[in-house]
């Protein structure tokens, strides 16, 4: 018996040979069997080059948003705008907490934003300004 890196053992017998998964055993001609491209394919039709050949599929009535142009609008339209761990109420983070003192100390109008409550945007604001 040996085993593949996908977890597969083969089974070699004299009469077939059969692949376990778990504890279902597949004969050879309905087990996955690799092209050298990286991709799988079953010996009877191919599954993946379906799956690859297909749009992605958005589950919400909603269109995929334009993150950068999102910020980009909150920078027009905002003298001073804080990409912000928390919000200026409860900051998560020290450097949060700094700039949120200071600005109040001036009495500084400010647009917060949280990014530990939208990934997107953090890593937007990462792109937006050219952030490593």
């Amino acid at each position: 018996m040996s085993v593949s890196r996908s977890g597969l053992r083969m089974l070699t017998s004299s009469a077939s040979r059969q692949f376990r998964f778990g504890r279902s055993i597949l004969p050879m001609t309905s087990a996955l069997t690799s092209t050298g491209k990286g991709n799988f394919l079953s010996s009877k039709e191919s599954l993946v080059n379906n799956f690859e050949a297909q749009q992605p599929r958005y589950f919400s009535s909603e269109a995929p948003r334009d993150v950068q142009k999102e910020i980009g609008d909150m920078v027009a339209n905002n003298k001073v705008v804080v990409f912000m761990k928390g919000v200026p109420e409860a900051p998560r983070c020290g450097f949060s907490n700094a700039v949120v003192q200071i600005l109040r100390m001036h009495d500084v109008t400010y647009d917060a934003h949280n990014v530990l409550e939208d990934e997107e945007l953090r890593q937007g604001i990462k792109d937006f300004s050219s952030w490593p």
